[in-house]
């Protein structure tokens, strides 16, 4: 049976601002923003220059005339009639699409070009060309608690979830131990035990962390000793297991080779 963490109502899990604003003072150093930059770019493919030729031509022209004014894209763009585009903040990660690339991410943040400089031509492939200047430079900072408070409350909404989740499944699990089944299952969470039979190690149809936690159970005739167990899952979840049967395997079918190998493995 898994008991899920995502049953509860908003309602059954208020967190309050002074709770939020606890958590954030006490973990300050996980709201830290990385440092950030915005660029404003000029992009010369071969379908401005028309053809290779030309496309050379404008790439030195570009070079030139960025290098010579490092303080402005304007001389270049209105040369070789072409928009001065801008991005948005990203950090050493990157972002999306063109803010992706390593190259641009490289030249945005190395100290020559944080100082204001426009950046060299930097080739993204055989047919376009970049020349970049930072627009906007954010330094790494602790966010305010405004801007992260809807993240710590759903931090904490889990958190409480994960815990009221545990609560049940422990109490569910006393039961199961103390009497090998629990009757008010379903008036609390409409839980039903999903059977799996003959389940081997390397099964697919069950969680790997459920499935390690069967095989370390031992079957016993007594009621409730180790043939039951339960346990919060990564998720927020819970789980209880009851091993109904254990099913020895047998050799008898086995090739030699495969003897041999399987010896090898329990060695």
């Amino acid at each position: 049976i898994v008991i899920p963490s995502t049953s509860f109502s908003a309602k059954q899990l208020l967190v309050s601002n002074e709770q939020a604003l606890a958590y954030y003072q006490n973990n300050k150093e996980g709201f830290v923003q990385p440092e950030q930059v915005s660029v404003e770019y000029i992009k010369l493919s071969l379908a401005n220059g028309k053809n290779d030729k030309t496309f050379v031509e404008n790439r030195d022209k570009l070079a030139n005339l960025s290098y010579m004014h490092p303080d402005s894209l304007d001389k270049a763009a209105k040369a070789l009639n072409l928009p001065i585009q801008s991005s948005g903040f990203f950090s050493r990660a990157g972002g999306k699409n063109l803010l992706a690339n390593p190259k641009i991410i490289d030249a945005a943040f190395t100290q020559d070009i944080l100082q204001g400089n426009n950046s060299p031509v930097i080739d993204l492939n055989a047919d376009t060309s970049i020349v970049l200047r930072i627009k906007q430079h954010k330094m790494a900072m602790i966010q305010p608690f405004s801007e992260v408070k809807e993240q710590i409350l759903g931090v904490l909404q889990k958190k409480l979830a994960t815990e009221k989740t545990q609560l049940i499944g422990e109490k569910l699990l006393a039961q199961l131990k103390a009497n090998g089944s629990f009757s008010d299952s379903k008036k609390i969470n409409n839980l039903n035990w999903q059977i799996i039979n003959h389940t081997q190690h390397d099964s697919d149809k069950v969680q790997p962390v459920i499935l390690n936690a069967v095989f370390n159970l031992s079957l016993s005739k007594k009621t409730g000793s180790t043939s039951v167990t339960g346990f919060s899952l990564p998720n927020g979840d819970y789980v209880l297991i009851k091993l109904i049967a254990v099913h020895d395997g047998t050799s008898e079918n086995l090739a030699t080779q495969q003897k041999a190998v399987y010896r090898k493995a329990l060695a």
